[in-house]
């Protein structure tokens, strides 16, 4: 039995909405992560000057923690480092656990935020079906 243009809307928007709940959840534990790292925390209580302040801050307002230093950090090549060693540079020895769990809390993020575009397109999908049918 074929499902109706409702049914397959209602299944659309669910899907939609578990994808945004998804990604909203993931960006709340990124952020108590990130949070948790000991350099965010010196960063957050910094008070003094422009000098002590540019050791933990960049030009954009983002802190300058493990995770920062991972996707800035360059191999010997001058290139951005890829998946593979910005792990290995976050579980090696200047990287931090809180940083690395916000690293693959990212990567899960990633996922999730794809499913999200993709359930987005199913439900124009269905609207564009549905002018067209005249539902």
């Amino acid at each position: 039995m074929a499902d109706t243009i409702e049914q397959r809307a209602l299944a659309a928007i669910i899907r939609h909405e578990k994808a945004r709940q998804a990604v909203d959840a993931l960006s709340m534990r990124i952020g108590s992560e990130i949070g948790n790292c000991p350099d965010t925390q010196k960063a957050m209580d910094i008070e003094s000057g422009a000098k002590e302040s540019a050791k933990w801050w960049d030009a954009k307002g983002r802190i300058k923690n493990h995770l920062w230093a991972a996707y800035h950090e360059q191999d010997d090549f001058g290139e951005a480092l890829d998946t593979e060693e910005q792990e290995e540079y976050l579980t090696g020895e200047y990287g931090c656990p809180h940083c690395h769990r916000a690293w693959l809390l990212i990567n899960q993020r990633k996922a999730c935020r794809q499913e999200l575009g993709r359930a987005k397109r199913q439900i124009r999908a269905l609207g564009r079906s549905a002018l067209r049918t005249g539902e």
